[in-house]
This record gives structure tokens, sequence and C-alpha cells, in this order.
């Protein structure tokens, strides 16, 4: 029987945030295993904590980096039934790539970027390969050295160089198949704006500006999703100016914008609701 939310509470008491004031999204994840299971990742700055909510037991890997755990990512191996894990460290650029079941370390991406930091990654299966998109912002200017796809054995197969300009440093990347147009596109988001790519061409596909971009270097994208809806592919943006942004991705109008609280987490539940949690609780 899956815990209740006060059997979690007692189970999971380890401070998953030290209070350096990073940007720190998907600083854990839950997902369902390909053996059934449900489980939640996060972090204690440099250890990874595995909790299986059915079976209430925890696997710990102590120092699983140097510095402290930034982010995770889940992928879901079908092909090969396995989960995948990415785990960053963005203070020294170091993304890891486990076994979702073991935790085995599988690839240890390290010094991806001689410079900026590494705020986000996402997976990209692209004709059944599964590929680890990465990129980055080097400050003042907030520039980034451009998107990256490696396989799973670090290889570098694409790269795209065109998001290298003022104020195109990374935050919040994603990743989106459009099974209809059989495409596959890379969202990141930026300072004031995102940006969607197509994956394939290595080009620029659309940008998604509002009066929220004359704000460049003050306002950073944290999250986005996509979901299909009323016929529609649309995309949220959240923002640090706590606005809330429905897009249509593939013409970039601006559907709907939610001024709310400052919000610190969110994660998209169905395509009728959207989940997040505020400054003021």
């Amino acid at each position: 029987m899956p815990l209740k939310s006060t059997e979690i509470k007692d189970s999971v008491n380890d401070s998953s945030y030290d209070g350096e004031g990073r940007c720190l999204y998907d600083y854990y994840i839950v997902y369902k295993s390909i053996f059934n299971i449900n489980y939640l990742v996060y972090a204690n700055n440099t250890t990874i904590i595995l909790f299986n909510l059915i079976e209430n037991k925890t696997l710990t890997i102590k120092n699983a980096h140097n510095s402290q755990i930034t982010n995770f990512n889940h992928y879901s191996d079908k092909k090969n039934k396995r989960d995948l894990i990415l785990s960053l460290s963005n203070s020294d650029n170091n993304i890891k790539l486990w076994d979702g079941y073991t935790f085995e370390c599988l690839y240890n991406f390290k010094d991806i970027y001689e410079k900026g930091d590494i705020n986000s990654t996402c997976f990209l299966n692209y004709k059944e390969n599964i590929y680890i998109i990465t990129s980055n912002c080097l400050f003042p200017m907030a520039k980034c050295s451009g998107l990256f796809a490696y396989d799973l054995n670090g290889n570098c197969e694409k790269s795209i160089d065109d998001c290298s300009h003022y104020y195109d440093g990374v935050f919040y990347l994603n990743s989106y198949y459009d099974i209809e147009l059989n495409k596959n596109y890379i969202i990141t988001g930026n300072c004031g704006y995102c940006k969607s790519f197509d994956f394939e061409e290595g080009k620029l596909y659309k940008e998604y500006i509002d009066d929220d971009s004359y704000c460049m270097g003050l306002v950073i994208v944290k999250y986005l999703f996509i979901y299909n809806n009323d016929g529609k592919i649309k995309l949220i943006e959240i923002n640090s100016m706590s606005n809330i942004k429905i897009w249509d991705f593939h013409s970039n109008e601006l559907l709907t914008k939610i001024g709310n609280e400052e919000i610190f987490a969110a994660c998209l539940w169905n395509n009728e609701y959207l989940l997040f949690g505020g400054k003021n609780c």
C-alpha cells in the first residue's frame, strides 16, 4: 500500500537545501520505475537519497559528487528496460549518469565547459538514440556556449551554436517530441524569454517574447512544461517575476499570462492542473 503523506514526512527528514541561493530547479524528482515502483530521489548536499515510496526503503549514495548536487532528471529507457537518472552539480560543471535501480554510475561527465554554470540538463530520444542535452550561462552578460547533445558514453554528437548572444544564457532545459510532425525540439529558458530549437536541423525554431523580455538580465525562466490541450501544443513558462505564461508552442502566440506569488517549485500534474509551491506557502 502506498505511504500516506504523514508517513513520508516522518521517513524523509533530511535537509535538501543548504541556503546558498543557487538556481535549484528539479532538486528532487518522483518517478515510477519500469518495475512499477514509485521512487523519490533527492539530495543532501553531495549525497543522493533514493527513497522507495512503496516499501519505505532508502538507498543512500554518499559523496556522489564533489560539490553540492543541484538538479536531477529521469528517463524511462523502455528499450533497454531500465531507468536513467542524471544528477548535476553546477558549481563544478559535473553531470553523472546513473542506473535508476542500482544507482551504479554509468558515466561521469567532467568539465564540459571551461567557463559558466550548467543550470539544467535533460534527455532527448532521437531515432532510438538517447542523448543528454546541456548548455550553460556565462556572466556578466548571460551568454551561453551553445547547446550540446552527448550520447550515453560521453561523446558529443551534435551542437547548436545559434544561441550564444547576450542574455541567451540557459537556466532551464527541456525537450519535446511532436509525434504528428515527427520532430524533436529543445526548449531553453533564458533571461526574460524562452526559445525552441529544431534538433534535427540544428537551428532556432521559435522565440517566445513579451514585455518581460525588456527586463533581460533581471528575469530568468525557471520552469518549462509542454502539454497537448484543445488540439494545441502548449508551452508553460514560469519566470522569476512570478508570472505563469501559456504559449502556443508552434505559433509562439501568448495565450494566457497569470501573475502570482513567487514560485519556488512546480510540476505539471496533468492537462488540467499545474501544481506549484510559492513564497507564502
